[in-house]
């Protein structure tokens, strides 16, 4: 009898071929379901402010009176940056009335433009924020002349109250996220 190396009979053509087949089948199952995961979670970050750039960032705009536009400015240490400008400000909108000035510059946010967006979307769930803006010519003096403007919260709802009453904020306004969990209380006669 014929034995190989591992002192096994040896296999025919078609099993072979069968054994083939299944470990390409295997890779490419584990390459169907792995790979497009690694990439979207590769890409998530840009495709999420593509996303935000083309639909949510105009609604925003729209809402609070105003547009934007990324410009380069001069600093304070007189190097250059690529910055978000306030570009145009409806008379009357919320940013017009907040003292927002066409051609004032997004400053002093701990994450940058990401955290100014977030800051405006936790406005527009009803709750208070405050974002901190650069006069076109307060550029160079840095964050010491930078005013702050507050939003409060609207109402969603219509009746004067925020839309998640009965809810406690559980996390750090400047994390620019808001995590709500329900308020509990004690249940009687438990």
């Amino acid at each position: 009898m014929n034995v190989n190396r591992l002192g096994m009979p040896p296999r025919s053509r078609d099993q072979q071929l069968r054994g083939a087949l299944l470990r390409f089948g295997y890779i490419y199952a584990v390459l169907l379901v792995a790979l497009p995961i690694v990439l979207l979670f590769l890409f998530m970050n840009p495709i999420y402010w593509w996303w935000f750039d083309q639909f949510r960032r105009p609604a925003v705009e729209r809402e609070f009176g105003f547009q934007t536009e990324i410009r380069e400015v001069v600093l304070s240490s007189g190097g250059r940056s690529r910055r978000l400008i306030i570009t145009q400000v409806v008379p009357g909108g919320r940013f017009d009335r907040a003292g927002a000035k066409p051609g004032d510059v997004v400053a002093c946010l701990y994450h940058g433009d990401p955290d100014f967006w977030s800051r405006l979307l936790i406005a527009l769930e009803g709750y208070e924020t405050e974002i901190r803006l650069l006069g076109s010519n307060d550029v160079a003096k840095g964050c010491e002349a930078a005013r702050r403007i507050r939003f409060e919260g609207r109402s969603i709802t219509g009746s004067g109250e925020p839309q998640n009453k009965g809810m406690k904020l559980t996390s750090v306004e400047h994390i620019g996220r808001s995590q709500l969990i329900p308020s509990v209380s004690p249940t009687k006669g438990a």
